[in-house]
Protein backbone atom coordinates (compact mmCIF):
# COMPACT_ATOMS: atom_id res chain seq x y z
CA UNK A 1 0.00 0.00 0.00
CA UNK A 2 1.42 3.37 -1.05
CA UNK A 3 1.58 5.78 1.87
CA UNK A 4 -0.14 9.14 1.60
CA UNK A 5 2.41 11.88 1.11
CA UNK A 6 2.54 15.32 -0.44
CA UNK A 7 3.86 13.60 -3.57
CA UNK A 8 0.84 11.42 -4.29
CA UNK A 9 -1.79 13.84 -2.93
CA UNK A 10 -1.00 17.16 -4.63
CA UNK A 11 -4.13 18.96 -3.42
CA UNK A 12 -3.25 18.52 0.21
CA UNK A 13 -2.37 21.79 1.91
CA UNK A 14 0.94 21.68 3.70
CA UNK A 15 0.92 22.62 7.35
CA UNK A 16 3.66 25.23 7.75
CA UNK A 17 4.45 23.88 11.19
CA UNK A 18 4.92 20.32 9.84
CA UNK A 19 8.31 19.48 8.25
CA UNK A 20 8.15 18.62 4.57
CA UNK A 21 8.36 15.00 3.42
CA UNK A 22 11.48 15.00 1.32
CA UNK A 23 12.38 11.39 0.51
CA UNK A 24 9.35 9.56 -0.85
CA UNK A 25 8.56 6.96 -3.53
CA UNK A 26 10.73 6.97 -6.65
CA UNK A 27 13.44 8.86 -4.79
CA UNK A 28 12.04 12.27 -5.69
CA UNK A 29 12.53 15.37 -3.64
CA UNK A 30 9.16 17.00 -3.16
CA UNK A 31 10.00 20.36 -1.67
CA UNK A 32 13.60 21.12 -0.79
CA UNK A 33 14.09 23.32 2.24
CA UNK A 34 16.25 23.47 5.33
CA UNK A 35 13.75 21.46 7.36
CA UNK A 36 13.11 17.92 6.26
CA UNK A 37 11.27 14.84 7.33
CA UNK A 38 12.47 11.47 6.07
CA UNK A 39 9.74 8.85 5.71
CA UNK A 40 11.15 5.65 4.22
CA UNK A 41 8.65 2.85 3.92
CA UNK A 42 8.76 1.67 0.32
CA UNK A 43 9.91 -1.95 0.21
CA UNK A 44 12.03 -1.24 -2.87
CA UNK A 45 13.71 1.84 -1.42
CA UNK A 46 17.49 1.71 -1.68
CA UNK A 47 19.08 3.74 1.11
CA UNK A 48 22.33 3.98 -0.81
CA UNK A 49 20.42 5.83 -3.55
CA UNK A 50 19.13 8.21 -0.88
CA UNK A 51 22.69 8.93 0.19
CA UNK A 52 23.63 9.59 -3.42
CA UNK A 53 20.53 11.77 -3.85
CA UNK A 54 21.64 13.96 -0.98
CA UNK A 55 24.97 14.48 -2.71
CA UNK A 56 23.44 15.18 -6.14
CA UNK A 57 21.08 17.79 -4.68
CA UNK A 58 24.01 19.26 -2.77
CA UNK A 59 22.31 18.80 0.55
CA UNK A 60 25.19 19.15 2.94
CA UNK A 61 24.86 17.13 6.17
CA UNK A 62 25.69 20.26 8.14
CA UNK A 63 22.71 22.10 6.61
CA UNK A 64 20.14 19.35 7.05
CA UNK A 65 17.73 19.80 9.96
CA UNK A 66 15.58 16.68 9.93
CA UNK A 67 12.74 16.89 12.42
CA UNK A 68 11.80 13.22 12.10
CA UNK A 69 13.51 10.13 10.70
CA UNK A 70 11.12 7.24 10.17
CA UNK A 71 12.15 3.95 8.59
CA UNK A 72 9.87 0.99 7.85
CA UNK A 73 11.79 -2.14 6.83
CA UNK A 74 11.34 -3.75 3.43
CA UNK A 75 12.17 -7.13 1.96
CA UNK A 76 15.86 -6.36 1.51
CA UNK A 77 16.53 -5.02 4.97
CA UNK A 78 19.79 -6.40 6.39
CA UNK A 79 22.99 -5.19 8.05
CA UNK A 80 24.08 -3.30 4.92
CA UNK A 81 20.76 -1.46 4.87
CA UNK A 82 21.32 -0.53 8.52
CA UNK A 83 24.73 0.83 7.64
CA UNK A 84 23.25 3.11 4.95
CA UNK A 85 20.46 4.20 7.29
CA UNK A 86 23.03 4.97 9.97
CA UNK A 87 24.83 7.33 7.58
CA UNK A 88 21.59 9.27 7.04
CA UNK A 89 20.88 9.39 10.77
CA UNK A 90 24.30 10.91 11.37
CA UNK A 91 23.22 13.85 9.20
CA UNK A 92 20.04 14.38 11.23
CA UNK A 93 21.76 15.94 14.21
CA UNK A 94 18.79 18.20 15.02
CA UNK A 95 16.19 15.46 14.76
CA UNK A 96 13.81 15.19 17.70
CA UNK A 97 12.12 11.92 16.68
CA UNK A 98 13.50 8.61 15.40
CA UNK A 99 11.41 5.57 14.46
CA UNK A 100 12.90 2.37 13.04
CA UNK A 101 10.79 -0.72 12.38
CA UNK A 102 12.76 -3.81 11.35
CA UNK A 103 10.51 -6.48 12.84
CA UNK A 104 11.53 -9.99 11.80
CA UNK A 105 14.39 -8.97 9.48
CA UNK A 106 17.76 -10.79 9.28
CA UNK A 107 19.64 -8.11 11.19
CA UNK A 108 22.51 -9.03 13.50
CA UNK A 109 24.25 -7.29 16.38
CA UNK A 110 26.49 -5.63 13.80
CA UNK A 111 23.56 -3.98 12.00
CA UNK A 112 22.06 -2.83 15.28
CA UNK A 113 25.50 -1.56 16.27
CA UNK A 114 25.54 0.77 13.24
CA UNK A 115 22.28 2.32 14.44
CA UNK A 116 23.37 2.52 18.07
CA UNK A 117 26.52 4.37 17.11
CA UNK A 118 24.78 6.76 14.72
CA UNK A 119 22.06 7.88 17.15
CA UNK A 120 24.70 9.32 19.48
CA UNK A 121 24.75 12.38 17.21
CA UNK A 122 21.05 13.10 17.87
CA UNK A 123 21.58 15.33 20.86
CA UNK A 124 18.10 16.91 20.58
CA UNK A 125 16.23 13.60 20.47
CA UNK A 126 12.95 13.56 22.41
CA UNK A 127 11.31 10.42 21.02
CA UNK A 128 12.97 7.08 20.20
CA UNK A 129 11.12 4.02 18.86
CA UNK A 130 13.11 0.92 17.88
CA UNK A 131 11.28 -2.24 16.78
CA UNK A 132 13.62 -5.19 16.29
CA UNK A 133 11.17 -7.82 17.49
CA UNK A 134 11.76 -11.34 16.21
CA UNK A 135 15.19 -10.40 14.84
CA UNK A 136 16.58 -13.74 15.94
CA UNK A 137 20.20 -12.90 15.17
CA UNK A 138 20.32 -10.07 17.70
CA UNK A 139 21.86 -11.28 20.94
CA UNK A 140 23.74 -8.44 22.60
CA UNK A 141 21.70 -5.31 21.74
CA UNK A 142 24.35 -3.96 19.42
CA UNK A 143 28.06 -3.35 19.44
CA UNK A 144 28.49 -0.60 20.55
CA UNK A 145 25.56 -1.33 22.79
CA UNK A 146 22.23 0.44 22.86
CA UNK A 147 22.78 1.02 26.58
CA UNK A 148 25.92 3.08 25.88
CA UNK A 149 24.02 5.29 23.44
CA UNK A 150 20.96 5.84 25.64
CA UNK A 151 23.07 7.42 28.36
CA UNK A 152 23.48 10.48 26.12
CA UNK A 153 19.78 11.37 25.83
CA UNK A 154 19.06 13.56 28.82
CA UNK A 155 16.09 15.21 27.03
CA UNK A 156 14.33 12.03 25.96
CA UNK A 157 10.61 12.06 26.73
CA UNK A 158 9.34 8.94 24.93
CA UNK A 159 11.09 5.62 24.47
CA UNK A 160 9.79 2.47 22.78
CA UNK A 161 11.93 -0.67 22.57
CA UNK A 162 10.73 -3.96 21.07
CA UNK A 163 13.32 -6.74 21.19
CA UNK A 164 11.28 -9.92 21.42
CA UNK A 165 13.99 -12.52 21.02
CA UNK A 166 16.91 -14.14 22.75
CA UNK A 167 18.09 -11.28 24.96
CA UNK A 168 20.11 -12.19 28.02
CA UNK A 169 19.28 -11.13 31.55
CA UNK A 170 22.62 -9.33 31.78
CA UNK A 171 22.05 -7.37 28.56
CA UNK A 172 18.64 -6.23 29.74
CA UNK A 173 20.07 -5.08 33.06
CA UNK A 174 22.68 -2.99 31.24
CA UNK A 175 19.96 -1.41 29.17
CA UNK A 176 17.86 -0.59 32.23
CA UNK A 177 20.89 0.88 33.96
CA UNK A 178 21.32 3.36 31.12
CA UNK A 179 17.89 4.86 31.76
CA UNK A 180 18.76 6.20 35.19
CA UNK A 181 19.88 9.62 33.96
CA UNK A 182 16.81 10.26 31.76
CA UNK A 183 14.60 11.94 34.34
CA UNK A 184 12.47 13.59 31.64
CA UNK A 185 10.79 10.37 30.44
CA UNK A 186 7.00 10.59 30.14
CA UNK A 187 6.24 7.49 28.07
CA UNK A 188 8.01 4.10 28.38
CA UNK A 189 7.24 1.12 26.13
CA UNK A 190 9.34 -2.01 26.71
CA UNK A 191 8.48 -5.25 24.94
CA UNK A 192 10.93 -8.04 25.73
CA UNK A 193 8.39 -10.83 25.95
CA UNK A 194 8.20 -13.72 23.56
CA UNK A 195 5.14 -14.30 21.37
CA UNK A 196 5.27 -18.04 20.77
CA UNK A 197 2.95 -17.94 17.79
CA UNK A 198 5.49 -15.74 15.99
CA UNK A 199 8.33 -18.18 16.42
CA UNK A 200 11.77 -17.13 17.59
CA UNK A 201 13.86 -17.64 20.66
CA UNK A 202 13.04 -17.06 24.30
CA UNK A 203 14.71 -14.38 26.44
CA UNK A 204 16.03 -15.44 29.84
CA UNK A 205 15.05 -12.23 31.62
CA UNK A 206 14.48 -13.00 35.31
CA UNK A 207 13.32 -11.44 38.57
CA UNK A 208 16.73 -9.85 39.01
CA UNK A 209 16.28 -7.81 35.84
CA UNK A 210 12.73 -6.81 36.82
CA UNK A 211 14.00 -5.71 40.24
CA UNK A 212 16.60 -3.50 38.60
CA UNK A 213 13.98 -2.04 36.28
CA UNK A 214 11.76 -1.33 39.30
CA UNK A 215 14.53 0.61 41.03
CA UNK A 216 14.92 2.85 37.99
CA UNK A 217 11.21 3.41 37.37
CA UNK A 218 10.63 5.12 40.68
CA UNK A 219 12.97 7.93 39.57
CA UNK A 220 10.69 8.96 36.69
CA UNK A 221 8.40 11.33 38.55
CA UNK A 222 6.93 12.72 35.30
CA UNK A 223 6.04 9.33 33.84
CA UNK A 224 2.51 9.28 32.41
CA UNK A 225 2.40 6.14 30.24
CA UNK A 226 3.98 2.77 31.00
CA UNK A 227 3.79 -0.36 28.84
CA UNK A 228 5.72 -3.47 29.93
CA UNK A 229 5.50 -6.80 28.12
CA UNK A 230 7.42 -9.78 29.51
CA UNK A 231 5.10 -12.52 28.27
CA UNK A 232 6.19 -16.17 28.27
CA UNK A 233 9.21 -15.56 30.50
CA UNK A 234 8.86 -18.25 33.16
CA UNK A 235 11.85 -17.06 35.17
CA UNK A 236 9.75 -14.10 36.30
CA UNK A 237 7.95 -14.94 39.55
CA UNK A 238 5.91 -13.21 42.26
CA UNK A 239 9.17 -11.72 43.53
CA UNK A 240 9.59 -9.72 40.33
CA UNK A 241 5.95 -8.60 40.33
CA UNK A 242 6.21 -7.51 43.97
CA UNK A 243 9.29 -5.40 43.32
CA UNK A 244 7.55 -3.79 40.38
CA UNK A 245 4.52 -3.01 42.54
CA UNK A 246 6.66 -1.41 45.25
CA UNK A 247 8.23 0.89 42.69
CA UNK A 248 5.17 1.90 40.70
CA UNK A 249 3.10 2.93 43.69
CA UNK A 250 5.42 5.94 44.06
CA UNK A 251 4.70 7.30 40.57
CA UNK A 252 1.64 9.47 41.15
CA UNK A 253 1.90 10.97 37.65
CA UNK A 254 0.89 7.73 35.87
CA UNK A 255 -2.23 8.02 33.73
CA UNK A 256 -1.97 4.90 31.56
CA UNK A 257 -0.49 1.52 32.50
CA UNK A 258 -0.21 -1.71 30.51
CA UNK A 259 1.35 -4.81 32.07
CA UNK A 260 1.56 -8.02 30.05
CA UNK A 261 2.86 -11.17 31.69
CA UNK A 262 0.97 -13.74 29.63
CA UNK A 263 2.01 -17.38 29.96
CA UNK A 264 4.24 -16.64 32.94
CA UNK A 265 3.49 -19.82 34.85
CA UNK A 266 5.54 -18.82 37.92
CA UNK A 267 3.27 -15.88 38.78
CA UNK A 268 0.67 -16.75 41.43
CA UNK A 269 -1.98 -15.08 43.60
CA UNK A 270 0.43 -13.28 45.98
CA UNK A 271 1.98 -11.52 42.99
CA UNK A 272 -1.40 -10.25 41.79
CA UNK A 273 -2.37 -9.18 45.31
CA UNK A 274 0.84 -7.14 45.65
CA UNK A 275 0.23 -5.55 42.29
CA UNK A 276 -3.33 -4.72 43.29
CA UNK A 277 -2.20 -2.97 46.46
CA UNK A 278 -0.13 -0.63 44.30
CA UNK A 279 -3.00 -0.06 41.86
CA UNK A 280 -5.26 1.17 44.61
CA UNK A 281 -2.91 4.11 45.22
CA UNK A 282 -3.05 5.42 41.62
CA UNK A 283 -6.30 7.31 42.04
CA UNK A 284 -5.69 9.45 38.93
CA UNK A 285 -5.17 6.49 36.58
CA UNK A 286 -7.33 6.71 33.44
CA UNK A 287 -6.37 3.56 31.52
CA UNK A 288 -5.40 0.14 32.88
CA UNK A 289 -4.53 -3.01 30.93
CA UNK A 290 -3.55 -6.21 32.73
CA UNK A 291 -2.90 -9.31 30.63
CA UNK A 292 -2.13 -12.54 32.49
CA UNK A 293 -3.52 -14.97 29.92
CA UNK A 294 -2.63 -18.62 30.56
CA UNK A 295 -1.10 -18.03 33.97
CA UNK A 296 -2.29 -21.32 35.53
CA UNK A 297 -1.51 -20.41 39.15
CA UNK A 298 -3.67 -17.29 39.35
CA UNK A 299 -7.03 -17.89 40.99
CA UNK A 300 -9.85 -16.33 42.98
CA UNK A 301 -7.60 -14.76 45.63
CA UNK A 302 -5.77 -12.75 42.98
CA UNK A 303 -8.99 -11.58 41.32
CA UNK A 304 -10.50 -10.63 44.67
CA UNK A 305 -7.45 -8.51 45.52
CA UNK A 306 -7.58 -6.87 42.10
CA UNK A 307 -11.31 -6.16 42.46
CA UNK A 308 -10.79 -4.38 45.76
CA UNK A 309 -8.16 -2.12 44.18
CA UNK A 310 -10.30 -1.28 41.16
CA UNK A 311 -13.00 0.24 43.37
CA UNK A 312 -10.53 2.94 44.42
CA UNK A 313 -9.79 4.10 40.86
CA UNK A 314 -12.44 6.78 40.62
CA UNK A 315 -11.00 8.36 37.44
CA UNK A 316 -10.55 5.14 35.45
CA UNK A 317 -12.08 5.44 31.97
CA UNK A 318 -10.76 2.30 30.30
CA UNK A 319 -10.11 -1.15 31.69
CA UNK A 320 -8.72 -4.16 29.80
CA UNK A 321 -8.35 -7.42 31.73
CA UNK A 322 -7.24 -10.70 30.16
CA UNK A 323 -7.09 -13.68 32.52
CA UNK A 324 -8.22 -16.22 29.96
CA UNK A 325 -7.41 -19.89 30.64
CA UNK A 326 -6.51 -19.21 34.27
CA UNK A 327 -8.19 -22.40 35.42
CA UNK A 328 -8.22 -21.57 39.13
CA UNK A 329 -10.58 -18.62 38.69
CA UNK A 330 -14.17 -19.57 39.57
CA UNK A 331 -17.54 -18.03 40.45
CA UNK A 332 -16.06 -16.65 43.67
CA UNK A 333 -13.54 -14.38 41.98
CA UNK A 334 -15.83 -13.42 39.13
CA UNK A 335 -18.67 -12.44 41.46
CA UNK A 336 -16.31 -10.15 43.38
CA UNK A 337 -15.10 -8.55 40.14
CA UNK A 338 -18.70 -7.97 39.04
CA UNK A 339 -19.44 -6.18 42.31
CA UNK A 340 -16.48 -3.86 41.74
CA UNK A 341 -17.46 -3.05 38.18
CA UNK A 342 -20.89 -1.94 39.39
CA UNK A 343 -19.21 0.83 41.39
CA UNK A 344 -16.92 2.07 38.60
CA UNK A 345 -19.22 4.73 37.18
CA UNK A 346 -16.46 6.59 35.27
CA UNK A 347 -15.75 3.67 32.89
CA UNK A 348 -16.20 4.43 29.20
CA UNK A 349 -14.65 1.30 27.71
CA UNK A 350 -14.45 -2.23 29.09
CA UNK A 351 -12.50 -5.14 27.56
CA UNK A 352 -12.70 -8.41 29.48
CA UNK A 353 -11.36 -11.83 28.51
CA UNK A 354 -12.00 -14.68 30.93
CA UNK A 355 -12.48 -17.52 28.47
CA UNK A 356 -11.84 -21.15 29.50
CA UNK A 357 -11.30 -20.38 33.18
CA UNK A 358 -12.56 -22.56 36.06
CA UNK A 359 -16.19 -23.25 36.91
CA UNK A 360 -18.37 -20.20 36.24
CA UNK A 361 -22.17 -20.44 36.19
CA UNK A 362 -24.38 -19.10 33.43
CA UNK A 363 -25.98 -16.78 35.97
CA UNK A 364 -22.70 -14.97 36.65
CA UNK A 365 -21.99 -14.64 32.94
CA UNK A 366 -25.37 -13.01 32.32
CA UNK A 367 -24.98 -10.65 35.26
CA UNK A 368 -21.63 -9.44 33.92
CA UNK A 369 -23.11 -8.20 30.66
CA UNK A 370 -25.99 -6.57 32.47
CA UNK A 371 -23.72 -4.74 34.91
CA UNK A 372 -21.56 -3.33 32.11
CA UNK A 373 -24.58 -2.23 30.07
CA UNK A 374 -25.90 -0.34 33.08
CA UNK A 375 -22.72 1.71 33.62
CA UNK A 376 -23.71 5.36 33.02
CA UNK A 377 -20.65 6.38 30.95
CA UNK A 378 -20.06 3.18 28.97
CA UNK A 379 -19.36 3.75 25.27
CA UNK A 380 -17.74 0.53 24.15
CA UNK A 381 -17.46 -2.97 25.56
CA UNK A 382 -15.93 -6.30 24.59
CA UNK A 383 -16.58 -9.21 26.90
CA UNK A 384 -15.59 -12.85 26.51
CA UNK A 385 -16.55 -15.22 29.31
Amino acid sequence: MIPETSANKPNRKMNPSEPTVIFVLKNKIVKPSLKYKIHLDDENFDLKEVEALMRVKRIKPSAVKFSTVKFQSGRITNDETMKSLANIIKSATKSTKLEINCFGRPITDQGLGYICKSIRSLTSLKSLDLNFGKCQNIRSLGNPSLAQSLRRFARLQNIGLNFRGEISDQEFQKLVGSLKEIRSLQDIYLNFGWAGHLGGSVSNISDKAIEKLSLKLKNFMNLQKLHLDFSSLNQITDKGIQSLAQSLKRIASLRSTTLRFEKCSSITNPGIVSLSQWLGKLTWLKSLKLHFFQCPNIGDMGIEGLSEALEKLSCLQRIDLNFGECKKITDIGMKRLKESLEKMTSLQRVDLCFISIGKVTKEIEDEFSQVIDNLPSIQKKWVML
